[in-house]
């Protein structure tokens, strides 16, 4: 993507992200920049200079209240999406997209909510382990069941005959509306906001990497992202190690410097920018 597009898109998403911000300091609900969007903060003072989306996390009873209000307090161009308010989403997380804008994937084609520009919010359930049975177990359900919600994207292939049945049969038998809201009830099944930890059930990274401890979160911190302050957590070093090793601070080689394909981009008031594959 040429880097003035990147320079746009990063600019849209902060304003996204002001907006988040507002509604929560409005509704005394706490975020934190995470992931990418986290290591950016600490190695780059802002986006990770290849990246192109911005993730934020909520613990579960903030994300709660958030979806509740969001559409009502959010400016008109802006609209929360999540997959009891879009038939066809299978996001264990929410977005926040300007309507205005295009940020189109290609497995997104058949999307019925907005293509808009986004920033991702993910819940921080609890969880009063790191270890043990039932969290791996738990972890495993939740990991196979979003690989059914992926799999009502259209997202897998025939390569075995007998896979390929049941992939099948996920894909045309079972509604999107019971997969999504049995995964919803498993992820957060822990009430207890009083658990020791938080966990990313929503992360690529799997929960190994994603269970921390909440006295790492809490009470917050600020620091600079694109020249702006927002909330981390306190121990971000913890974090950051967690995911992704001690070494977070060097640079990736240039093969593992990913981005999302998109195949249309449109800024508001500009005209559609065609990506060819």
């Amino acid at each position: 993507m040429d880097n003035n597009i990147l320079e746009k898109l990063h600019n849209e998403e902060i304003q996204i992200l002001d907006e988040i911000v507002k509604v929560c300091k409005n509704n005394n609900l706490t975020y934190f920049l995470i992931g990418g969007t986290l290591l950016g903060a600490i190695r780059h003072n802002g986006f990770i200079p290849w990246d192109d989306d911005l993730d934020i996390a909520m613990p579960r009873k903030d994300y709660e209240k958030f979806l509740k209000i969001a559409n009502s307090q959010l400016s008109s161009k802006y609209r929360l999406e999540y997959f009891k308010n879009i038939k066809k989403s299978y996001n264990t997380f929410a977005k926040v997209k300007n309507i205005n804008t295009i940020y189109e994937e290609k497995k997104l084609k058949d999307y019925d909510g907005s293509k808009g520009m986004w920033v991702d919010i993910f819940p921080l359930d609890y969880s009063n382990r790191d270890n043990g049975l039932w969290w791996e177990l738990k972890g495993k359900i939740i990991y196979y069941m979003k690989c059914m919600a992926d799999i009502k994207y259209g997202n897998y292939e025939r390569k075995n005959f007998i896979k390929g049945i049941a992939k099948d049969f996920i894909y045309y038998c079972i509604p999107t509306k019971i997969i999504m809201n049995c995964l919803n009830l498993i992820m957060k099944s822990n009430k207890n906001e009083k658990s020791k930890y938080f966990i990313n059930y929503g992360s690529k990274y799997g929960i190994k990497r994603q269970t921390h401890l909440k006295e790492k979160y809490l009470p917050s911190i600020q620091k600079e992202f694109e020249g702006k302050k927002y909330d981390v957590p306190n121990d971000f070093d913890y974090v950051l190690t967690k995911i992704y090793g001690k070494d977070y601070m060097q640079l990736p080689p240039m093969e593992k410097r990913i981005t999302h394909n998109p195949i249309k981009i449109k800024f508001e008031n500009e005209e559609e920018i065609l990506f060819y594959e």
